[in-house]
């Protein structure tokens, strides 16, 4: 599951609760992964500070997105 949050200027700490909620049930319950674009250097240091980048992989471009989900 690639989540592209270019553009997105503003995340709350709802959508950061939400974003948490989405990692955790796609690793646990769906055996998925979920792989985050997009993002800026601010909500990189706070998903590392909530633990979001325990459940997901940080990536720059789609494309590398699309490799780590292939590899």
């Amino acid at each position: 599951f690639i989540l592209d949050l270019q553009g997105t200027p503003v995340i709350n700490s709802q959508g950061i609760t939400q974003i948490l909620e989405l990692g955790e049930a796609l690793l646990y319950d769906q055996k998925a992964t979920l792989v985050i674009i997009g993002l800026s250097e601010l909500y990189l240091d706070v998903f590392q500070v909530v633990g979001i980048t325990q459940f997901a992989t940080i990536r720059t471009t789609e494309e590398a997105a699309l490799q780590s989900l292939t590899a």
